[in-house]
C-alpha cells in the first residue's frame, strides 16, 4: 500500500477537488456532510476552536494495487473504512473531524481522507516526523489486511547507495558518512519521537540538527553536522 499526505490551509479547495472526480464517492467518516461546501461549513465550526491555526488541513491518500481490490463493492467500502479508521488512529487524528472519498478513476483502487488537525477539544495533532509515522503505520496495515507491501520511492532513493560508496564499502568495509547517519536517525526514529525529541537524541550522539524554513515558516529541509564529519544536507521528505 502507498500513502501519501499533504498538508494546506482551505478545506473548501481540498473537498472540491476529492469530491468533484469522476466516480468519487463519500463512503464514511466522522462527519454529516455530503457535499463540499456542508463539509466545508462542519470543519469551520471546529476551526473556531484555533481561528490562528493557518495549516489546519491533513490530507491523505492510500492506494492498493490493482490485484487488491474486493470484488464486492460493499465489503470493499467496508475494509477501506476500517483501514482509514485504523490509520487515523494510529496517526492521532482519534477525536478529529475526517471525510473518507473513495475513488475509481485509475487501476489502484485508493481513498482520499481529508481531516482538520483540530481535535474537538481544542488540541492541534502534532504533525512533527509524521511522514515517518505514517509509513510505520502502513506497514502495520499491510500486515493486518494481508496487502502487498510497497516502499516508497522517496524511501528508495534515499537508501541507494552511490557509486563511491559501494566502492567504498566494497575495499575498505566502511560504510560512508551518508550511510552513517541515515542508520543513526533510522534507530532514533523506530519510537516515533516528537521533532524536539528527534533532536535531543541525536545531539547526544554529536549530531546537531538544523531546520531551515521559509519565509512564511514552513520547513523547507534540515541539516545535519556530526563532529570531524563533513556536513551534508537531507531535505525533508514528503
Amino acid at each position: 500500500m502507498i500513502g501519501k499526505q499533504i498538508k494546506g490551509t482551505g478545506f473548501r479547495g481540498c473537498l472540491n477537488y476529492v469530491l468533484g472526480k469522476k466516480d468519487a464517492a463519500l463512503i464514511g467518516g466522522t462527519m454529516c456532510g455530503q457535499t463540499p461546501e456542508e463539509l466545508a461549513t462542519e470543519f469551520a465550526i471546529a476551526r473556531q476552536l484555533r481561528p490562528n491555526l493557518k495549516v489546519a488541513v491533513f490530507h491523505a491518500t492510500l492506494s492498493v494495487d490493482s490485484t487488491e481490490k474486493l470484488e464486492d463493492s460493499e465489503e470493499n467500502d467496508q475494509r477501506w473504512l476500517a483501514i482509514a479508521a485504523n490509520y487515523m488512529k494510529a496517526m492521532e487524528f482519534d477525536n478529529n473531524q475526517y471525510a473518507v472519498v473513495k475513488h475509481s478513476d485509475t487501476e489502484h483502487d485508493h481513498i482520499h481522507i481529508v481531516a482538520s488537525r483540530i481535535c474537538l477539544d481544542g488540541g492541534v495533532v502534532d504533525d512533527s516526523w509524521d511522514y515517518y509515522k505514517s509509513q510505520e503505520t502502513i506497514r502495520q496495515l499491510e500486515r493486518n489486511y494481508n496487502l502487498e507491501t510497497v516502499t516508497p520511492s522517496w524511501e528508495t532513493d534515499k537508501r541507494a547507495q552511490t557509486t563511491g560508496e559501494h566502492r567504498q564499502l566494497k575495499s575498505k568495509g566502511n560504510k560512508s558518512v551518508r550511510v552513517q547517519l541515515q542508520d543513526l536517525i533510522d534507530e532514533v526514529t523506530q519510537d516515533n519521537p516528537s521533532m524536539p525529541e528527534f533532536v535531543e537524541q541525536l545531539q547526544q550522539q554529536g549530531v546537531e540538527v538544523q531546520v531551515t524554513r521559509t519565509g512564511i515558516g514552513f520547513s523547507k529541509g534540515i541539516s545535519y553536522i556530526q563532529f570531524r564529519w563533513s556536513r551534508f544536507k537531507w531535505h525533508s521528505v514528503g
